[in-house]
């Protein structure tokens, strides 16, 4: 029988214990902590194991990478490797405790131990240090391992492929340095993989990987993020976070009632809004089943009206007006997700995704589809928010029940103490029986009580209780009362070019309409409005409130509601018609008068603050789509009158004809234009205020001064180009007048010319009598100046 070791007395041998740890794989393999955690132990049965076996073992050198250990021993006995085999192998002990398929080779060479990260492969490399060695002697030297599956030669040396992992450990470990031949054998692990096979595999194979890749990111958002996303968008929905409610909290519990700081909403101060609100109330305790549009100029108390009519509703609110300022694709998706509380949101990943389309489309000749159309975003955005909404009312409804439940349960403890309370007075003591001697009583002494409250008696209190409980709670009602309500505030307002957000908000509000998901209210100051939400809504009739500027008789009963603690003479109410019937120049104006100003003061403010804001956002050069002059010619016409014709104003300098000056000017509410049969008619004031801030800047002398002659001077130069076309037509005129009559004479050329010269006469003298005037005007104006 072949020795596994020399048995000389006194002479040191090395062997390999393979396979006692799992072997590491890389850097990251989590079962090398496992193998720290095991190593003292398995050492320490390894060591008591072969003493037993009578192998003296002078030390251990544990090699956790190769999932191995070296075992030096000193044997003074002679001992086969079938014995020692059969002692720590054959008989399972060692399997015990190392759960591997464990193995003992002699150490034949000189073990190169390194902690570099090269990590084990079950194929080796073998250097040659002298003359080849034969594939018949490499394959005899190294098949006592393990089953070899392939031996490729190379130069000076030659690749070893095992089937298994741990025959190649082993090999390496007892065969490193060895000498075959006259040759010595170097032995290093051999990469399977290359190490940029992956990287480079991806980049050759585009058109699996970009779609996988795709596949993956949008599973990852789908079970990560979208969780998250929904419960942010329900957390702004209920308001979970919000500071505002946590207040509402503390004053409910406080004094039990909750004041409201905003007293300027509706009340019974102006009628038609007093009116809107009921209207929208009743509306909003039934069943969605339409939209309901709000519409009205800036300031006419659109949003103070909703936020009377759900003040104790869940809302959503959604303004297109800050949405619409994105200047890109990547902003308008980031502004949407921001007004749903739809967070996270990756905005970068979408540039990334269109640089990465246009990569594909060089490596693939086609898009890898990486970027989604702004449509799809917008819609991906709303879809999840419809699931929060739904989770949202479910969520207030089943708090409604429970807390309905709590109630009824308490009701049902009341009941009882009652019944208790008043039957106790007429409690049977069965003591007394044992003095009476009334038959067993007499002899028991104590009576059959019966402890049970009478059914009759508690069914009658209880369902006295439940019927006070029930007149107050309505689970119909309650169903309908949990519906949130969506708030879309400044849809399709005026100047916004965003039509593709306008249509997907539109069709999800329509989707949210027909399931009954929630209410959905529109806000605007565009009339028109109805006519985009009737394509999303076709066949049903909208619910629409339209709120005007209050008349005078209103305006005045609004402010005395709110000053009750001041007298308002004759003339602080003539000063009140003033500013007109917006409500909220109003509500400016009660303010003001609550700080301690008087009537006259605090007009005075808000006439001079408006005229401020026009000098500083209107009358100045700007990029809006208006000239100062066009500006300046309005507010002198409208300071004339109520109103002027928006036909003539149009056509006449110095708008000539540009409309889309006069929309600007509406969209900034300088001017309201006012439609008869379909048509614009006339132009009148943005706000009732303005009308007294046109009066307040064309009274200032100087600075109506300083308007008029820089506006002369324009329409001069205007009056002036005009007059020198005409001279030049007339030169032509003459010209034509001199060529060859023969060839003119059956147009009669010369009268026509003589008519035209006549006409063109007329008007440069009618232009430069202007020119005339305005040079005169503005003479006189610099000298106020």
């Amino acid at each position: 029988m072949r020795r596994l070791f020399s048995t000389a007395v006194g002479e040191s041998n090395k062997i390999y214990v393979s396979s006692i740890f799992p072997i590491r794989y890389g850097r990251f393999d989590p079962r090398y902590a496992y193998s720290l955690m095991r190593e003292h132990s398995i050492l320490d049965y390894l060591r008591s194991r072969m003493n037993e076996s009578g192998v003296q073992v002078k030390s251990i050198d544990s090699r956790l990478r190769e999932g191995g250990a070296f075992v030096t021993v000193e044997d003074n006995a002679s001992l086969s490797a079938r014995t020692l085999r059969n002692r720590l192998i054959d008989n399972g002990s060692l399997r015990k405790v190392t759960l591997l398929n464990s193995a003992i080779f002699p150490v034949l060479g000189c073990p190169f131990n390194e902690d570099m990260d090269r990590y084990p492969s079950s194929q080796l490399k073998v250097d040659f240090e002298g003359e080849d060695v034969s594939q018949e002697d490499i394959y005899g030297l190294f098949r006592g391992y393990g089953r070899i599956v392939e031996i490729e030669s190379i130069k000076n040396g030659a690749i070893i492929t095992y089937q298994a992992t741990s025959a190649s450990t082993a090999a390496r470990s007892c065969l490193h340095g060895v000498m075959t031949s006259g040759t010595r054998l170097r032995i290093s692990y051999q990469a399977r993989v290359s190490k940029h096979f992956y990287k480079d595999w991806i980049v050759s194979h585009p058109r699996i990987i970009a779609p996988l890749l795709v596949f993956l990111l949008g599973a990852i958002s789908y079970v990560i993020f979208d969780p998250v996303r929904e419960y942010a968008i329900k957390s702004k929905i209920m308001q979970t976070f919000s500071l505002d409610s946590f207040k509402r909290k503390l004053l409910m519990f406080g004094d039990g009632s909750i004041k409201s700081g905003n007293e300027n909403i509706i009340g019974s101060d102006i009628q038609d809004r007093k009116e809107a609100s009921e209207l929208a109330s009743v509306w909003l305790n039934e069943s969605p089943s339409t939209f309901i549009t709000v519409t009205g100029a800036r300031g006419s108390g659109k949003s103070s009206l909703l936020k009377h009519i759900t003040h104790d509703r869940q809302v959503l609110q959604i303004d297109c007006a800050t949405i619409c300022k994105a200047e890109n694709d990547t902003q308008l998706v980031t502004a949407l997700a921001m007004q749903t509380g739809y967070w996270p949101i990756f905005g970068f990943l979408s540039s990334v995704s269109n640089l990465l389309d246009l990569a594909s489309v060089g490596l693939i000749g086609t898009k890898a589809g990486f970027a989604t159309p702004l449509e799809e975003q917008l819609k991906q955005i709303l879809t999840l928010t419809t699931k929060a909404i739904e989770k949202a009312s479910n969520s207030k409804f089943s708090t409604s029940k429970s807390e309905h439940d709590y109630l009824v349960s308490g009701l049902r403890k009341q009941a009882e103490n009652e019944v208790r309370s008043n039957t106790s007075s007429f409690k049977h003591d069965g003591r007394l029986d044992c003095l009476a001697g009334n038959g067993v009583m007499s002899e028991l002494g104590v009576g059959l009580e019966n402890d049970e409250i009478d059914d009759r008696v508690f069914s009658l209190a209880l369902s006295r209780l439940e019927n006070i409980s029930n007149k107050d709670y309505d689970e119909e009602k309650e169903k309908v009362k949990s519906i949130p309500v969506v708030f879309v505030k400044n849809f399709d307002y005026k100047g916004a070019d965003k039509d593709i957000l306008f249509e997907v908000i539109s069709s999800w509000a329509a989707n949210l309409i027909t399931s009954k998901t929630a209410h959905v209210i529109f806000v605007s100051d565009n009339v028109s409005v109805n006519k985009r939400l009737n394509k999303a809504l076709p066949n049903k009739p909208l619910n629409s409130i339209s709120l005007s500027d209050a008349d005078k008789k209103n305006s005045l009963k609004f402010v005395t509601n709110r000053l009750t603690n001041i007298n308002l003479n004759n003339d602080d109410r003539k000063l009140i018609e003033l500013i007109g019937g917006r409500v909220e120049d109003l509500e400016d104006l009660v303010r003001k008068v609550r700080s301690g100003l008087s009537v006259h003061e605090a007009i005075n403010q808000l006439v001079t603050i408006s005229a401020s804001e026009l000098r500083q956002n209107i009358l100045v050069k700007n990029e809006h789509g208006w000239s100062p002059e066009e500006a300046w010619l309005l507010i002198t016409e409208l300071s004339k009158g109520e109103k002027v014709s928006y036909a003539s104003t149009l056509i006449d300098w110095p708008f000539k004809g540009n409309e889309a000056a006069l929309q600007a000017l509406e969209q900034h509410d300088l001017i309201a234009i006012t439609h008869k049969n379909g048509r614009p008619a006339d132009i009148v004031p943005g706000k009732p205020i303005y009308r007294t801030a046109f009066k307040q800047l064309v009274n200032d002398a100087p600075y109506r001064a300083l308007q008029d002659v820089t506006s002369n001077k324009l329409k001069r130069e205007y009056k002036e180009g005009q007059i020198r076309k005409w001279e030049n037509e007339l030169l032509d005129l003459k010209n034509i007048g001199l060529s060859d009559s023969s060839f003119l004479s059956s147009f009669k050329s010369p009268q026509a010319t003589q008519l035209r010269a006549e006409y063109l006469m007329r008007q440069i003298h009618s232009a430069q009598l202007t020119v005339n005037k305005l040079e005169k005007d503005s003479d006189k104006l610099k000298k106020l100046m």
